[in-house]
């Protein structure tokens, strides 16, 4: 349900978003929000900072598929992997996430990539182009849980 507010001399649209079995989150003027695996279950959770409030997390229990994710962490390139682009398919399609920082104002997401499989159980192929320019299959994977994966080094 969303509905026009006026804050100050500007006017906005809110949405009212229900959270069942705890009460409501009601408008609420934010400033930022970050998702995140905040509980590490395989869905994403949101957490929300508003102006003047506390810090809201909004944590995701409902029912989900399967999900793979991954902790990209750089050599030759930057350590975060920022920039890094992760291709995964399976036997529903192909799916692309990238990893980024700073997403929101004063807000930084989690830098993990997630991807949710939803009736899928297994994962055809995972390649990472790595902003150094070294593209790397991954091999192995396994739905249901995150898995580091380490750039190589060149000539290895």
């Amino acid at each position: 349900m969303s509905s026009r507010q006026r804050f100050g001399r500007r006017q906005a649209t809110v949405e009212l978003v229900y959270l069942r079995g705890h009460g409501t989150l009601g408008p609420l003027l934010a400033r930022g929000s970050a998702s995140a695996d905040y509980d590490n279950d395989g869905d994403l959770d949101i957490a929300v900072s508003s102006s003047g409030g506390a810090l809201q997390l909004l944590r995701n229990d409902g029912k989900h598929g399967n999900w793979v994710g991954f902790a990209l962490v750089g050599r030759r390139s930057n350590r975060g992997g920022i920039g890094a682009r992760v291709t995964l398919e399976t036997d529903r399609g192909r799916q692309m996430r990238e990893v980024r920082a700073g997403e929101s104002y004063l807000s930084s997401s989690d830098p993990r990539v997630h991807f949710g499989l939803g009736a899928s159980t297994a994962v055809k192929s995972v390649e990472i182009r790595w902003p150094s320019g070294v593209v790397q299959k991954v091999e192995g994977v396994q739905p249901g849980r995150y898995q580091p994966v380490t750039e190589p080094l060149p000539g290895r």
